[in-house]
């Protein structure tokens, strides 16, 4: 019974961190859209920022995976790595698009500000949809393995 309950609680866990990373996609989107003409480099730069230190995170649990011979629950890992790279990736290009904007606003061109704006929220929307996707592969491995891991403890 010991054994079991910290599993219990861990498939918990990873039920709740997917209600919580929805929350916070809709609450980043919701923020990108209230603001998509104001220029917020340091909230993308903070969020390009977590991108990539969960990309290493999940690239850490990848090669542990390959340590103890799990290399399907490896492999699944390291392409949800990459996913979240090419997120964090988006961001950075997002965050160096705003950053021209910003240089741009100086010359009153409308225009280019626009679709410059418009732009970036198209950007930062498919960084949080290819994260979330990140995200969901990197919970269902986990998942997976932790029922894996509950056989081979009984």
């Amino acid at each position: 019974m010991k054994k079991i309950l910290p599993i219990t609680i861990l498939n918990h866990l990873f039920d709740i961190l997917k209600i919580f990373a929805f929350i916070a996609a809709i609450t980043y989107i919701a923020i990108q859209t209230l603001e998509i003409f104001q220029r917020r480099e340091v909230l993308h730069l903070t969020i390009f920022t977590l991108m990539f230190v969960i990309a290493s995170f999940q690239l850490s649990i990848s090669t542990y995976f390959q340590d103890i011979e799990s290399n399907e629950h490896s492999y699944r890992l390291f392409g949800a790595s990459m996913i979240m790279f090419c997120a964090g990736f988006f961001e950075l290009v997002d965050v160096a698009i705003d950053h021209s904007l910003s240089d741009i606003n100086k010359y009153n061109y409308n225009l280019i500000i626009s679709i410059g704006s418009i732009t970036e929220y198209v950007i930062a929307l498919s960084a949080i949809i290819i994260a979330m996707i990140s995200l969901e592969n990197f919970r269902i491995t986990i998942k997976n393995w932790i029922s894996v891991f509950r056989q081979q403890a009984n």
